[in-house]
C-alpha cells in the first residue's frame, strides 16, 4: 500500500532508494559484527582448550 504511494514521485523514489542503501548497509554491519563475535568467540574457545591441554 505504502509503495504505490512512493512510486508517485521522482523525490519519493530518490527517498526509497537512500533509505534502502541504508538499510542495506545496516544489515551488512550487522552481519559484518555477528561474523566478527563468532571468530573471536572461535578464538577464545581454541585459547582455553589449548590452555587446557597443556
Amino acid at each position: 500500500m505504502l509503495v504505490v504511494l512512493i512510486i508517485g514521485s521522482p523525490f519519493a523514489i530518490i527517498l526509497t532508494i537512500i533509505i534502502f542503501i541504508f538499510l542495506l548497509r545496516f544489515i551488512l554491519l550487522l552481519l559484518f559484527l555477528l561474523l566478527l563475535f563468532f571468530l573471536c568467540a572461535n578464538l577464545v574457545y581454541l585459547l582455553f582448550d589449548i590452555v587446557s591441554k597443556s
